[in-house]
């Protein structure tokens, strides 16, 4: 998709990778391809906090998406679900990761060959060790998603500038309360395959 730049009246650039627009001709328009669709991650998933580093074998996540107007960012799913599964720390299994609260997806830059920006925002997790402790972690990720991957869409949670913090913690040195982040193996970007393929593009 081509985008006709001379119809902006300002473009921002926001740090090293998202955009803010504006528009005098029209709003800008985020588009999606399918509505209700499923997120499955590539690998591991890990809470990673202090010293701690929560091992999840499984994560997933559902949403249902909508084509928007209006200026950026545009929030396309306010019903987004991440579940976590056999998730282990320190050797010790056993730990239940409930997302209860629904977040928020936005995109927050046009789509630049092929790959839009976006924002996970309203996250709120319970990990919970039955009779022995409890955590929960909040806060925002960005991300960005990239329609040109095959065979499926992938939305990469970007390891670097996330706002996330455990709060509430019961569990002492073994997840403390403080900043965390919610990554892929030693710590990489984490990526997710979107079913059906599906296309979320700005213009």
């Amino acid at each position: 998709m081509r985008f006709k730049f001379p119809k902006l009246a300002s473009l921002v650039v926001v740090g090293a990778s998202m955009l803010a627009v504006t528009s005098s001709a029209s709003a800008t328009t985020a588009t999606v391809s399918s509505s209700n669709v499923t997120g499955t991650a590539t690998t591991h998933a890990f809470l990673r906090a202090g010293s701690a580093s929560l091992d999840c074998a499984t994560a997933t996540a559902t949403a249902t998406l909508t084509s928007r107007s209006g200026p950026l960012p545009i929030a396309i799913s306010t019903n987004l679900q991440e579940n976590f599964s056999s998730c282990t720390l320190v050797g010790i299994g056993g730990f239940t990761v409930a997302c209860t609260n629904t977040s928020v997806l936005s995109v927050t830059s046009l789509t630049v060959s092929g790959v839009t920006q976006g924002t996970i925002s309203n996250v709120r997790c319970t990990i919970t060790v039955t009779g022995l402790c409890s955590a929960d972690v909040t806060g925002s990720v960005t991300g960005s998603y990239n329609n040109l991957s095959s065979p499926l869409g992938q939305l990469t949670v970007n390891a670097a500038g996330q706002s996330l913090n455990v709060v509430n913690s019961t569990c002492g040195s073994l997840l403390p309360n403080g900043s965390a982040t919610f990554t892929g193996p030693s710590g990489a970007n984490l990526v997710y395959n979107i079913s059906p393929r599906t296309t979320v593009t700005v213009a």
